[in-house]
C-alpha cells in the first residue's frame, strides 16, 4: 500500500537561495579570509615574539638569582668553583638543535662542553658534586619549574663561559633564541656596542 504525501506550499514570498547567491557569498567569504589571514599571522607571530623576550628574560633573571645565591655563575661541573677553566661553555634548553649561521658551532656544541639548563635552574644536577644546599651560599632552586623549548620549537641557549671570572669584564653573557628562522646569528663573542646586538631576528635578553 501506498501512502502519499502532500507538501505544503511554500509561504507567499518564500524562496530558496540561488545559485548566484551562493557564488556571491563564497567571494565575500573569500575576501573576508584574504583580508584576516595575515592579520591572524601577524598577531601569532607577535605572540611568539613576546612569549620568546618573556622567556629569555626570565632565564637570565633566574641564573642572576642562582648566582647570587652560590656567589658564582654556573660554570662549573662541582658548583663550587669560582676561578679557573670553566667546565661549561654553553648552558641549553630542550628542542630541536637551531642552525649555527657562523658555521663555529660554539652555540651548539660549546666545544663538547654543555650543560643541561634545567639541572641548574630546575633541578640541583650540574653534575658530579650539587651545590650546596646548607652553608652561606646554598641553592635556594627549584628557580623555574620547568624549561622550555622557545615558541619555534627550538632551544635556549645561554653562552655561560663568557660569565668567566679571568674574562669579566670584557664579555657579553646572553640568553638566546635562535628566533623564527631558526638560525643563530649572534656571535657567542658579540658585545652590545660591536652593532646590532642581537644579530638577525634571534631574540636574546643580556645577563653580564
Amino acid at each position: 500500500m501506498f501512502a502519499f504525501v502532500k507538501t505544503l506550499p511554500k509561504a507567499r514570498g518564500e524562496r530558496g537561495i540561488t545559485l548566484m547567491e551562493v557564488i556571491v557569498m563564497l567571494a565575500v567569504v573569500g575576501v573576508l579570509a584574504a583580508v584576516l589571514s595575515p592579520m591572524i599571522l601577524n598577531y601569532l607571530d607577535d605572540a611568539k615574539k613576546s612569549k620568546a623576550e618573556s622567556d629569555v628574560k626570565a632565564i637570565g633573571g633566574m641564573i642572576l638569582r642562582l648566582t647570587r645565591d652560590v656567589a658564582h655563575f654556573p660554570l662549573f661541573k662541582d658548583g663550587t668553583q669560582t676561578t679557573g677553566k670553566p667546565d661549561f661553555d654553553i648552558l641549553r634548553g630542550p628542542g630541536n638543535d637551531p642552525v649555527d649561521n657562523e658555521g663555529s658551532q660554539k652555540w651548539l656544541t660549546g666545544q663538547g662542553k654543555t650543560s643541561d639548563l634545567e639541572d641548574h635552574l630546575v633541578k640541583n644536577n650540574p653534575g658530579a658534586k650539587k651545590y650546596a644546599t646548607d652553608g652561606r651560599f646554598p641553592w635556594r632552586g627549584p628557580y623555574l619549574e620547568k624549561i622550555t623549548e622557545d615558541p619555534w620549537g627550538n632551544r635556549y641557549l645561554v653562552n655561560i663561559k663568557n660569565a668567566d671570572p679571568a674574562d669579566a669584564p670584557a664579555k657579553v653573557v646572553w640568553v638566546l633564541s635562535a628566533g623564527a628562522n631558526g638560525k643563530i646569528e649572534t656571535k657567542p663573542d658579540d658585545l652590545a656596542d660591536s652593532g646590532p646586538i642581537p644579530g638577525g631576528d634571534d631574540i636574546a635578553a643580556r645577563i653580564k
